[in-house]
């Protein structure tokens, strides 16, 4: 099947670099974009999920609001990949 898609949990730190402790993002569409450009368009960032946290926080509403978006390196994120 070629439209399958595989979703991943990952921890932050094992798919982004940091320099420091935390890494900043103007808004979620910025971070959705950047990750999808990143891989290559073959992977997009769905969500986060913060370390210590029950609750997935879905990147799929008002992505244009001005609202940092921190990700540590214990964060997770939910990745949808085009099998």
């Amino acid at each position: 099947d070629t439209d399958a898609i595989d979703l991943d949990i990952v921890k932050v730190s094992d798919v982004l670099t940091f320099e420091g402790e935390t890494l900043s993002f103007a808004c979620k569409s910025e971070l959705v974009q950047s990750f999808y450009f990143a891989s290559d368009k073959a992977c997009m960032c769905i969500g986060v999920k913060r370390q210590g946290e029950e609750e997935i926080e879905f990147l799929c509403s008002a992505m244009d609001k001005q609202e940092t978006i921190v990700l540590s390196k214990n964060d997770e994120l939910i990745l949808a990949t085009y099998a």
